[in-house]
């Protein structure tokens, strides 16, 4: 696997962009629809082996705030702490705190500016909404050995319902860090099978899916890895109605290891 940089780690979603007025693309933390059963995939021949690190990567949380009083937030911040390649670290902790702060920032001035326009027409206000979370789904010690997997969750309300936007974040902890791809982990032929393996799981219950708006997967589909499985994630409302949320395809990574 060819090192990467650091810039071109970040596995998105579908693009979403208009969602936050930032930013890639956009699904729900908050009403995941798992299949209920997990299929096994193959990994691919070029998996190598290695030894994780005997302690996990871990999460210091950093907090923005904001002064605004015409948005409400709760904004955690992720910080990687704990990988063999702290500069890799350092790269992507940078990352992940700007871009909060550019979405904060952004909230801030659409918040300002619609209260603004609601004073003038003698309309009631009511504050915006900002909230980033985060989910470490793998701290390196699991299967695949080293893998860290990280879930990013940026979601805003200006009333009505919204589309949240979910970030992932797959890597190799390694001495020299590296980007985990599908690639990497099912080999260069993966797509074919993956896709007819989601479509098999959505017409299993295709009252639940739009199946004629599946269009596969994509080369930067978002996924994660948890507890041995690959997660498959799709944009809230793309391929089902909202209530779904967004929807998750599991499979079974048997012996893998990176």
């Amino acid at each position: 696997m060819k090192k990467k940089t650091i810039k071109y780690m970040k596995m998105g979603a579908m693009g979403c962009v208009a969602m936050l007025g930032v930013g890639a693309a956009s699904l729900s933390a908050y009403a995941l629809a798992s299949a209920p059963v997990s299929a096994n995939v193959t990994v691919s021949s070029k998996v190598q082996a290695t030894v994780p690190s005997a302690t996990g990567v871990k999460i210091v949380e950093k907090v923005l705030s904001t002064t605004s009083k015409n948005l409400i937030v709760n904004i955690k911040v992720p910080q990687l702490d704990g990988m063999l390649d702290t500069r890799y670290q350092n790269e992507l902790n940078g990352i992940l705190l700007s871009r909060a702060q550019k979405d904060l920032a952004q909230w801030e001035k659409d918040a300002a500016k619609t209260a603004k326009k609601a004073k003038v027409n003698h309309q009631k206000f009511h504050p915006y909404e900002f909230y980033v979370s985060y989910k470490l789904k793998s701290d390196g010690t699991g299967n695949p050995a080293g893998v860290v997997s990280l879930e990013v969750i940026t979601e805003g309300y200006r009333g009505g319902t919204s589309m949240p936007r979910i970030d992932t974040y797959n890597l190799k902890n390694a001495s020299a860090a590296q980007r985990v791809t599908l690639e990497d982990l099912l080999g260069s032929n993966y797509k074919e099978k993956l896709d007819a393996d989601i479509l098999a799981q959505m017409r299993k219950d295709p009252d639940q899916y739009f199946l004629e708006e599946f269009k596969g997967t994509f080369t930067e589909q978002s996924f994660y890895i948890e507890k041995g499985e690959l997660v498959i994630v799709f944009p809230k409302y793309s391929i089902a109605p909202g209530y779904v949320g967004s929807p998750e395809f599991r499979f079974n990574l048997k012996n893998a290891s990176l």
